[in-house]
């Protein structure tokens, strides 16, 4: 059977893959959201939601390892944070915890940064759509309604 802390080292090397392509992605949605493209935008999507998908299957099995590395160190799982783990496993698998454990940090970060940066975005845009709407609407309400009635 694998040690459950290099199992543990394993799935977390796949977390911080599966964040680094979110991270990716929401860059990309960002290039869309710049230049307008909502084809690429709905297929960036799409991609993030199959990736989100994956990562709460990830977060699955690492609960059930939790539970197994629990065990073993006798420790309830609910007190069980990743510094804790990387205190109680063997040294040179704590390393390679702590590695992952930095890289995922930084990714998360970077990807909390873009996200924000994305938000931004889409609120402008909906700002934009929102005062384009405003004005259409306060033109059909003068003289050039009876334009737009003539002709429809």
């Amino acid at each position: 059977m694998t040690d459950p802390f290099e199992s543990v080292v394993g799935l977390l090397q796949e977390v911080t893959q599966a964040h680094h392509r979110l991270l990716d992605l929401a860059r990309e949605e960002q290039r869309a959201l710049v230049r307008g493209d909502v084809q690429l935008l709905q297929r960036v999507v799409a991609e993030q939601e199959q990736v989100v998908g994956q990562v709460r299957e990830l977060e699955r099995a690492r609960m059930r390892l939790l539970e197994l590395v629990a065990e073993r160190v006798g420790r309830p799982v609910e007190g069980l944070s990743l510094r804790e783990l990387v205190n109680s496993s063997p040294p040179d698998v704590g390393r390679r915890l702590e590695e992952q454990r930095r890289e995922l940090v930084s990714v998360l970060t970077e990807l909390a940064d873009v996200n924000k940066a994305n938000a931004l975005l889409v609120r402008a845009h909906l700002q934009y759509v929102h005062d384009l709407v405003a004005m259409v609407t306060r033109a059909a309400d003068g003289p050039a309604s009876l334009m737009v009635d003539r002709w429809t």
